[in-house]
């Protein structure tokens, strides 16, 4: 690493905390985002200029822009022309010419793009509201009190996030933890709108990984696969009066 020109990450989020402890070793990891579909031609951070978070503006001669429910669409020279022999997906692919890529986002002023989930990922509650988890995951995470967090509520009255505890947590007292989660959990809620705020934080001990499933070779959190391993105890735990909950 003493000799790194570039250190590039992709494929799934990273947590913000974790990129600023390796930036004090002096070592600065560009986020990256792109598709198979566009040769993965689409944004970067830069190393001089990194926001730490987003996924960086866009490379020359890419345009990038937000359609319908904040969809990050794509468009340059090194879109693919469809798929093969599928011309129904390839027409629902795009979108004045735009490759739909399926993710949400939103582009700051600097023309920054932060990536904030995919859409098909949202849920609503029993209240009738949409939630985003990436997002709330992504709040959660840069506390570096977590090391991985699964927000779930389809159905239910509020939004809860299962997770896992960081090594850093695990060496405190039951009761410290069940502090900094609370204050985890305060501060996290005061950043939501009022349907977004979650209801509890289940504590489980088992790690995700991908050789118990829970996770895709690229450390992706496989949702429907917590659903299925956890679903049935949904109900019981948004009943429990504890905010602080171990699974």
């Amino acid at each position: 690493m003493g000799r790194y020109k570039h250190a590039f990450t992709g494929a799934s989020p990273i947590n913000p905390a974790l990129l600023y402890w390796f930036q004090q070793l002096g070592i600065t990891i560009q986020e990256a985002y792109g598709m198979t579909e566009n040769m993965a031609l689409s944004n970067s951070n830069r190393k001089n200029a990194p926001k730490f978070g987003t996924v960086g503006p866009s490379y020359d001669g890419v345009d990038v822009r937000l359609g319908v429910d904040n969809e990050v669409l794509v468009k340059s020279e090194a879109s693919m022309m469809g798929y093969y022999k599928e011309p129904e997906l390839t027409a629902a692919s795009f979108e004045d010419g735009y490759l739909k890529t399926g993710d949400e986002g939103m582009i700051d002023e600097q023309g920054y793009l932060t990536i904030t989930g995919r859409i098909k990922d949202q849920f609503k509650t029993s209240k009738g509201k949409y939630v985003m988890p990436a997002i709330i995951e992504s709040k959660l995470l840069q506390a570096g009190l977590l090391s991985q967090v699964c927000v779930i509520g389809s159905g239910l009255p509020n939004a809860m996030a299962i997770c896992t505890l960081s090594e850093s947590m695990k060496i405190n007292s039951a009761h410290q933890q069940k502090q900094q989660l609370l204050e985890l959990m305060k501060q996290t809620n005061s950043q939501l709108e009022h349907h977004e705020k979650i209801s509890k934080m289940v504590v489980l001990e088992e790690e995700w990984t991908t050789a118990n499933g829970l996770l895709t070779p690229t450390l992706k959190i496989k949702r429907k696969v917590v659903d299925a391993s956890f679903g049935e105890k949904y109900i019981h735990w948004s009943m429990q009066e504890e905010a602080i909950i171990r699974g």
